[in-house]
């Protein structure tokens, strides 16, 4: 990871969503509202179809911080607002930015602002996350 403030993380992009994976995420997490895998019910709600789970994106934001951090880094909090609803056939980008880095004892701290953004422009997730590192020697 670039631990420089202003720094962009390489964006990880997931889909196009599909039915399917909503469905195996509802079984994993064991949340079985019915408006995560029946069109016909989310539509019923006013829903524009089934929608993805918020702790799914979460989920695959905690992914694109590891693979940043490799094995010795760890995500110390990470907070986020689901700001929108993503669908099948939607393509997610899940991105961060590094805001501030601070340095002690070895270790190098990182406040990392967090997004999730859909092709059709609508950001769905904002959050920010701290992360530690070790400092490798040089």
């Amino acid at each position: 990871m670039d631990w420089k403030p202003g720094a962009e993380l390489p964006p990880l992009v997931v889909g196009p969503v599909t039915t399917e994976m909503l469905v195996r995420w509802t079984a994993a997490a064991e949340d079985y509202n019915p408006i995560h895998y029946d069109q016909a019910f989310a539509r019923e709600q006013g829903l524009p179809d089934v929608i993805m789970h918020g702790p799914y994106k979460l989920a695959l934001l905690c992914r694109l911080l590891h693979r940043e951090l490799g094995a010795d880094g760890m995500i110390r909090r990470i907070q986020v607002r689901y700001t929108g609803m993503d669908v099948p056939g939607d393509v997610l980008e899940f991105g961060g930015r590094v805001e501030r880095v601070a340095e002690e004892g070895g270790e190098r701290r990182a406040w990392i602002s967090l997004y999730a953004r859909n092709r059709r422009g609508v950001t769905t997730v904002q959050g920010e996350a701290e992360v530690v590192g070790r400092i490798k020697e040089r």
